[in-house]
């Protein structure tokens, strides 16, 4: 997922991709303090407009850590991605291990 630290850092409203004919328009919305992202994709391809809106929670890594633990979960460990590397300032995701 993208954690609440990565977010702050990297927050844009908007962005434009266009790859292989196909235009992607992504607009973004930050909810409540920061506490959910609603997101709107529009892609434009062969001519067509086609949109949808969904709206994706956000954590830090101390609010995911807590949750896990309340959940049954221990040692609980945080990446910067799948590959191992350190959940820090040049993390692009949050991603959690945990044992039950």
């Amino acid at each position: 997922m993208i954690g609440k630290e990565v977010i702050a850092k990297q927050y844009v409203e908007r962005e434009w991709y266009d790859k292989d004919g196909m235009i992607l328009l992504e607009e973004r919305r930050l909810i409540g303090s920061f506490s959910a992202l609603e997101n709107r994709w529009t892609i434009i391809q062969d001519g067509e407009t086609h949109s949808v809106g969904f709206i994706v929670r956000l954590y830090a890594a101390a609010e995911l850590g807590a949750l896990l633990n309340r959940a049954g979960f221990n040692e609980v460990r945080f990446f910067g991605g799948l590959d191992g590397t350190p959940y820090d300032m040049h993390a692009r995701r949050l991603v959690a291990r945990a044992i039950k």
